[in-house]
């Protein structure tokens, strides 16, 4: 027990202290301890924070560390396609867009996400190849905005990377439900498609439509 007078630890039994003889206040004591541990509890949190700080920045390193590379060579994991969705939706209208260490135009955009969700909806992963793909020789587009359903976005998404793959150039539309049609111009579909991945990334699943 500590007295008030001269600072002398005594014991808890003592009524008076055995050094300056002052008469004990065993409330003092209670009030002593109950400081001590309210810095001891006030010490455990603040470990426990920073502990647990420390464990949120290294598997956000982890997470930057295991992330699969793009390069020209390689190509796009469809893995990162999300990420590539979400940039292309932050930098709003680009002609080229640089991701990691490579640059793209917005037609091996459009290239790249449209066979990653054709991937995805199929269960594969892997690579898509960064090819060149050429601009439209007359976009066209008369549909700006609208809800489509996942059957029609998905064959959108399968005609159009078919088309880059065997003639080099985004077409000049695509077709809801028609290739003959003009409904979507590329500009437009390139919003759908990122759209599509970004709720993907947020729900593990390719939505049901897409509203645009």
């Amino acid at each position: 027990m500590i007295c008030r007078n001269c600072g002398k630890n005594n014991s808890n039994t003592s009524n008076f202290c055995q050094n300056c003889g002052k008469k004990l206040n065993k409330s003092d004591n209670n009030i002593y301890f109950l400081i001590i541990g309210i810095f001891i509890l006030a010490g455990i949190i603040c470990v426990g924070l920073i502990i647990t700080s420390s464990n949120n920045e290294s598997g956000d390193i982890s997470n930057i560390a295991n992330a699969e590379p793009v390069s020209y060579e390689k190509g796009f994991p469809v893995s990162r396609a999300p990420e590539l969705a979400e940039t292309i939706f932050n930098t709003g209208d680009f002609e080229t867009i640089t991701f990691d260490s490579v640059t793209l135009n917005k037609y091996q955009c459009i290239y790249i996400l449209s066979e990653s969700i054709t991937r995805i909806n199929n269960g594969e992963s892997g690579y898509v190849p960064i090819k060149e793909v050429g601009a439209p020789p007359a976009p066209q587009g008369r549909i700006n905005s609208g809800t489509i359903a996942e059957t029609n976005y998905l064959s959108m998404c399968t005609r159009t990377s078919n088309w880059i793959d065997n003639n080099g150039v985004m077409p000049n539309f695509i077709g809801i439900y028609s290739p003959r049609v003009n409904d979507i111009g590329p500009n437009t579909f390139l919003r759908i498609l990122a759209s599509i991945l970004i709720q993907y990334k947020s729900t593990g699943q390719l939505p049901p439509s897409v509203s645009f």
